[in-house]
């Protein structure tokens, strides 16, 4: 089940999101220094509420909404997520995926976590 494998997981990966941050689409990279595979489909799940297992996932939402809200096409920039086993720092990179609208809008945006060597 997802829950069992993404809270033993650090999440990196990408991921469509809907206007709400709900996850449209996901592609979770296996974690570096583990063997277990973690599920890719978390269509429906909330990715700051139910998939993010770090302390400061608020402060990504609001970069994310940020970037919703300013108009750019693409963003990226670094970010550390704290765990609780200590801190990871990753690229985090921003698209909006308009060409699902057909009023030139946004509906989706992409979001790309990795791991920052």
């Amino acid at each position: 089940m997802f829950t069992t494998v993404v809270t033993t997981q650090k999440l990196f990966g990408m991921f469509e999101l809907d206007s709400a941050n709900s996850i449209i689409y996901s592609r979770l990279e296996r974690e570096v220094r583990g063997d277990e595979v973690p599920a890719n489909d978390l269509r429906g799940y909330r990715l700051f509420e139910d998939a993010s297992h770090f302390s400061n996932a608020d402060e990504l939402r609001r970069r994310v909404n940020y970037f919703r809200a300013e108009g750019g096409q693409a963003d990226s920039f670094d970010f550390t997520c704290h765990y609780d086993d200590g801190d990871v720092p990753v690229r985090v990179l921003l698209a909006r995926v308009g060409e699902r609208s057909g009023d030139g809008s946004t509906k989706s945006i992409l979001l790309h976590i990795r791991r920052r060597r």
